[in-house]
């Protein structure tokens, strides 16, 4: 299956896919791991989705249809793919509707985890991530939870804080750009009976156990 995980900042889609992939033969594309490699790269157009990207909002879609597509034929022609922030825009969902047509698959389905706003606020506020091992960490997150104060579960290197998980940022995240931009998408994929959402405001686990289930019966 091809799946895209929706969602506002916050809601889980990041540790829905660790454990995704950690269970099931997903490869996780992330929009955030793609834009850090590209940049890394030293290419042009990475260096330019880059630094949109790091200032909080979102790459425009000239740049981030190109990028993301060149990465991601191979994952999606083998219907394993797991979308992780890519496509986030209309524009960015047609031409990825025309990308699968052209290599003769499809989006199977479209998850929406669904978390009010206050919540989602205090778990970016929370957050802290390790920069070698890609885990988020969050003290409202008990799947993640630090075993010391900064510090890394798995390769004990020191935990950060994203630039764009300030208070500011993250009421423009919520209220301006996703309104604006990604929300839109809700109504694109349920018109194309893609849509299913699920109560991400409870535990991981129970998130996990709920998408699985979704999957199996979608199967």
């Amino acid at each position: 299956m091809n799946i895209l995980l929706l969602g506002k900042p916050g809601s889980g889609k990041g540790t829905q896919s660790g454990l995704l992939i950690r269970d099931h033969d997903f490869v996780h594309v992330s929009t955030g791991d793609m834009l850090r490699q590209a940049k890394e790269q030293g290419s042009k157009l990475g260096l330019e989705a880059y630094r949109h990207w790091w200032d909080g909002g979102y790459v425009p879609d000239d740049i981030m249809i190109p990028l993301m597509e060149e990465q991601i034929v191979p994952i999606v022609r083998s219907e394993r793919y797991l979308g992780d922030g890519y496509p986030r825009t209309i524009p960015q969902a047609e031409s990825f509707d025309a990308l699968l047509d052209t290599l003769g698959t499809k989006l199977h389905a479209v998850v929406l985890l669904d978390v009010a706003d206050e919540n989602c606020r205090e778990r970016l506020l929370e957050r802290t991530y390790c920069p070698a091992c890609k885990i988020n960490y969050n003290t409202t997150n008990p799947l993640f939870m630090e075993s010391k104060k900064g510090i890394c579960n798995c390769c004990r290197g020191d935990l950060m804080r994203r630039v764009d998980d300030s208070s500011d940022r993250i009421d423009y995240r919520l209220n301006d750009v996703y309104v604006r931009l990604v929300q839109p998408l809700y109504q694109y994929y349920r018109e194309n009976n893609l849509l299913y959402k699920i109560d991400a405001n409870t535990d991981p686990h129970t998130v996990n156990a709920n998408l699985i289930s979704l999957l199996e019966r979608l199967g």
